[in-house]
Formats: structure tokens, sequence, C-alpha cells
């Protein structure tokens, strides 16, 4: 194990932490190694309490978070239960770890954790916890650049392996099943499709907007999104003695019976009164 002291002053972290952790680097803690027929196995973290340390090198950089009973080099390994801290603080982020045996989170133990300048994290075990239980990991591929998946798309860290998928408004025009590090996740051009209804269409990136025509407005839950406006609800849209009738796009506004507007050339409406023939 490496010992590294970091010469700066940090004065934004928890003391002692970011300049002077241990590194782990063993290859058996990864959670995929099974095996039990080889020298030193088990193994036994409970030494580690009250010291910081941190998960790197083939074995893996992130704490196993699942239960597991048998892997990663120890009988009892652990899983870590934690909101990973994503802001330098004088305060450590609290989490815990259980062990798993036959049962998930039996002799859970507290754990602190602090994210570096660099962006990896080291912990703190405060206490011992019981024989033969210890710290596996595991290699979370998503963390290690943040074009894993590419441009647009979300990474879904998996055992031994990892899923990219495309954000929602995004088509995968790449067949292989992980979408690599090309632009290969591309925008849906939902204007293809016509969906405003009655309205133009401008598309934008895993979205649209419309702009609905005259007589149509934006409906909260409407589909297509441009729903007619119904005029006729104004009841004084026509003037007084009159009838509305709402029709798609528009209203038509008619005298009652025995009554015409004051300029008959033009339909009725608050200021073209209905009056007595």
């Amino acid at each position: 194990m490496n010992v590294f002291h970091i010469v700066d002053t940090i004065t934004s972290i928890h003391p002692g932490s970011c300049n002077g952790y241990t590194n782990l680097t063993d290859p058996w803690r990864n959670r995929a190694f099974e095996r039990t027929d080889w020298p030193g196995y088990p193994k036994d973290d409970r030494l580690l309490h009250n010291k910081w340390w941190r998960f790197t090198g083939i074995g893996g950089d992130r704490a196993s978070d699942n239960c597991q009973h048998f892997a990663g080099g120890f009988i009892y390994p652990r899983d870590m239960v934690v909101n990973y801290p994503v802001n330098e603080s004088l305060t450590p982020t609290k989490g815990s770890a259980g062990a798993s045996s036959s049962l998930c989170r039996w002799d859970v133990i507290p754990i602190e954790w602090v994210i570096c300048p660099g962006g990896f994290h080291v912990f703190r075990p405060l206490a011992a916890g019981h024989f033969q239980t210890g710290y596996a990991t595991y290699i979370d591929e998503c963390l290690k650049t943040s074009d894993t998946c590419g441009p647009d798309s979300i990474c879904t860290n998996l055992n031994g392996t990892y899923h990219c998928t495309c954000l929602p408004g995004f088509n995968n025009t790449n067949s292989a099943e992980k979408l690599g590090t090309t632009p290969s996740c591309e925008d849906i051009d939902e204007c293809l499709e016509y969906p405003c209804g009655e309205g133009d269409c401008k598309n934008i990136p895993a979205s649209f907007e419309c702009d609905c025509h005259v007589g149509y407005q934006l409906g909260p839950a409407a589909a297509p999104p441009c729903e007619d406006i119904d005029e006729c609800l104004n009841s004084t849209i026509c003037g007084p003695r009159s009838n509305c009738t709402n029709v798609p796009g528009k209203h038509i506004c008619q005298c009652e019976p025995g009554y015409k507007a004051t300029d008959p050339s033009t339909a009725p409406d608050e200021d073209n009164t209905c009056e007595g023939i």
C-alpha cells in the first residue's frame, strides 16, 4: 500500500483526509473475484478503522454497494450505503457499511467520505467491525471519464461492465450496445410527425416547441398541444342581443331574431351592436 502526502495546504476539506490517505490497490478486492482457494484467504479489514483510505487500481475504484456473500477476498464483504459528496467540505459525508452473510446489512459500522481535489473519494471507517469482514470494490466505468457513452447519453454501471442509453428525446444511431465516445445519440426531430396540430413546430434538442395559429392556444394537457380557443366563453364578445357560435379557430356572431347589426356589412361585436329592426 502506498501512502500519499499532499504538500499543498488544503483548507476546504476535512483535516487529515486528502493530505494523508493510503491507497488500497489490491486486485483481489474486486467483487467479481469469488475464488477462495488462494493463500491469504480470507482477508480482514478490521485494522483500517480510524484512518483515511482510497480505492484505486485494477481491483476497483468504488466501494461495493450490493449484498454479496463470499466476494472480493472476504467471507463477509461489506456493502456501502452513502450519497457520495460532490463538493469539498470541512464536514465529511456520513455513510454506513454492513457486512453481507446469510443476511444483508449485518454488523453495520459508520463510515465517513470526503471528495478530494481531482474528484476522487477517500473514506474512513469509524469502527473495526467483525472478524473476516472487509471492503470489496468494483470499477465504475461511468466515472472514469465524463464521455464514456458519448454526448446526450446515460451511463449505467453494471457488475463488470456498463450500459449506455440515450437521453429522452434522442435516438441511438450506433447499432453496438455500447455507444462509445462518438456522438451516437442523435436528436429526434419530433416536428416530422407534425405534433402541434394547428400550429408551427420548432425542433429543439430533446424536445419541440409549438407556435399556435390564430384562434388556438397551448393547452396544459392537450393532445395535440394547440387547442381551439372557445371565444364564446367571453359572454360579451358578440355584443348584446346576439348569439355566439364557436367553430375551430374562430367564432361566429349573429344577431337574435328581430335584430340586426348597426353596420349590417360586418358581423356584430361589442362595438357593432345588434339593434331592433
